[in-house]
């Protein structure tokens, strides 16, 4: 089999890859991500969807597909938020929960290599804290929304879809969420 012979196949599939990663690397499909963290600061259980970053962008005509998440949800709050996270903020006191959105995910993400996001708003190249939970200190978690904006964003979201936040908060017992 001669060199000549691959190199049409080779280039096909090259081009192919670089095709699909270009589709999904770019894909603003909303993801709702799920998290159940336990408190010993609350009895019961509540739930909390967080729809951060929105920054006005068009997700339909009005919003259906963040509303059909959120109705599917059926949380008990519903946060609206959104760049109002305080770099200052202090963490030494006792904080249920810190819940922010603002990094927009890192904008640029690379699966499998670089998790946290290439670049985010005031935290610059390789930010620490882009999406996920994050532990402070022993007493405060930080719950980081990729956010919604898409549109109006300077550089476009890669490998780093939209996203909304579905919060139980469970009394610290152990509770099952069945998710």
């Amino acid at each position: 089999m001669s060199i000549r012979f691959l190199k049409k196949p080779l280039l096909v599939l090259f081009i192919l890859s670089i095709i699909i990663t270009l589709v999904l690397g770019f894909s603003n499909r909303i993801v709702c991500t799920r998290y159940t963290i336990d408190s010993d600061k609350i009895t019961g259980r509540v739930k909390i969807v967080v729809v951060a970053d929105f920054h006005g962008c068009r997700y339909g005509e009005h919003s259906e597909p963040i509303l059909k998440i959120i109705l599917e949800e059926n949380p008990d709050v519903v946060l609206l938020c959104g760049d109002i996270y305080d770099d200052e903020l202090p963490f030494d006191k006792s904080n249920d929960l810190v819940i922010s959105g603002h990094a927009h995910g890192g904008q640029v993400r690379i699966p499998y290599l670089l998790n946290s996001g290439l670049f985010a708003p005031d935290q610059g190249f390789f930010p620490k804290y882009t999406t996920g939970i994050h532990e402070l200190n022993s007493r405060t978690s930080l719950l980081i929304s990729r956010g919604l904006a898409k549109e109006s964003t300077r550089v476009p979201r890669f490998f780093n879809n939209p996203e909304i936040l579905s919060v139980t908060l469970t009394s610290g017992a152990g509770t099952e969420d069945g998710e």
